[in-house]
């Protein structure tokens, strides 16, 4: 139901310098009323005899919160009341911007529960949101998705969301739908009535349904992409021993996290750290050098470098320009075969020449 009104702590817990309660439904001014006492003496005098109709709508109010029961002070506050509909649930709403210790934001949201306020559940005023009409579903899940945000084309990308974006072109793509289904069935079902349709006026439905077409497969790579960008890409950087992946995952998180050496089989466990690039969020991983081995231990970490492939978005293969092409049997090209990956040609500086041109027919054959 959402006739009552609900009430709940919307800062993360923790201490901080300001937390905030939040109160949403029909009696959210009436248990301000009840909490806050204003500094303006004014304003104090007109909620005497007029009560919360005396608040004035998305102005921020300064004064003291107290519990209801007793009328000790709380704290020092903030108050800011939003009439309906311009609020966040289309509800009225009241947001107490208060100091974040925890005992202090504790005792203001069990006064305003004693003041007549339920506990909201875990996302109910999305919910209310999305019940009132303010937001559609897709809006309601890029909520979470933008304050999840670990990146900025992650907050980027929820914020289009959140703002519509997806909303206006699937309705864009729905009324594209029914009137060109409007208009077939109204050609079929009343054929006396409906004059045989023109060929312009045939083209300009095949027209219209192509550009549906087009619409729909620009959705469809636009969801495919998202979790990526939303949860960021698993990277993993591929070769054989000693190529130097780790100097290049060093150098991609920029600082030493992987140990490097001119040592083949330096690394025979997975290492992971995450880095940002051009704002998008990375997990990348070093790995074991893949190569024949009759040592257990590095087999092992062969092994998992592997199933690691399994799991990656992308990989990074890397090779050294002083060996033999790799051919279709190599066992690192048979890891990344059905993967997406780019080719990383490293040591050039320890070739007197370098021609590129068999390394692109190799692996950028078009």
């Amino acid at each position: 139901m959402t006739s009552d009104t609900i009430a709940a702590i919307s800062t993360p817990p923790g201490i901080g310098g300001i937390g905030i309660v939040r109160i949403s439904g029909e009696t959210a001014f009436g248990i301000l009323e009840r909490l806050f006492r204003p500094a303006d003496v004014r304003l104090r005098e007109r909620m005497t005899t007029d009560g919360f109709l005396a608040l004035p709508s998305h102005q921020v109010l300064y004064g003291t919160i107290v519990d209801c029961r007793t009328q000790g002070a709380i704290d020092e506050a903030l108050v800011l009341p939003m009439a309906a509909p311009r609020s966040y649930t289309r509800e009225d709403v009241v947001e107490i911007q208060c100091h974040g210790g925890s005992a202090v934001l504790r005792r203001i949201l069990e006064s305003a529960l004693h003041a007549g306020a339920r506990l909201a559940e875990p996302g109910e005023f999305t919910k209310r949101a999305f019940l009132n009409g303010r937001i559609d579903l897709t809006q309601a899940e890029a909520v979470i998705d933008l304050i999840e945000a670990q990146s900025e084309q992650a907050a980027a990308a929820a914020l289009n969301l959140l703002q519509g974006r997806l909303s206006r072109e699937l309705t864009s793509l729905r009324l594209l739908v029914q009137d060109l289904s409007a208009e077939l069935e109204a050609c079929i079902d009343f054929p006396d009535d409906m004059p045989m349709p023109s060929v312009g006026r045939r083209t300009e439905w095949a027209d219209r349904l192509a550009s549906g077409i087009s619409l729909v497969q620009k959705l469809r790579r636009a969801a495919d992409v998202y979790p990526q960008i939303r949860d960021g890409l698993t990277v993993t950087l591929l070769g054989k021993p000693n190529v130097g992946k780790s100097s290049l995952f060093n150098a991609l998180i920029g600082h030493e996290r992987a140990i490097v050496t001119e040592l083949p089989g330096t690394t025979r466990d997975l290492i992971q750290a995450e880095t940002r690039i051009h704002g998008v969020r990375l997990q990348l991983w070093d790995t074991a050098g893949i190569q024949e081995t009759d040592d257990r231990v590095e087999h092992i970490g062969i092994r998992k470098t592997i199933e690691q492939c399994g799991r990656s978005d992308m990989i990074l293969f890397m090779l050294d320009v002083r060996d033999a092409i790799p051919g279709t049997d190599d066992p690192v090209v048979r890891a990344i075969a059905e993967k997406p990956h780019i080719v990383v040609l490293n040591k050039l500086d320890q070739v007197e020449a370098f021609d590129p041109t068999p390394w692109q027919k190799r692996f950028d054959p078009a």
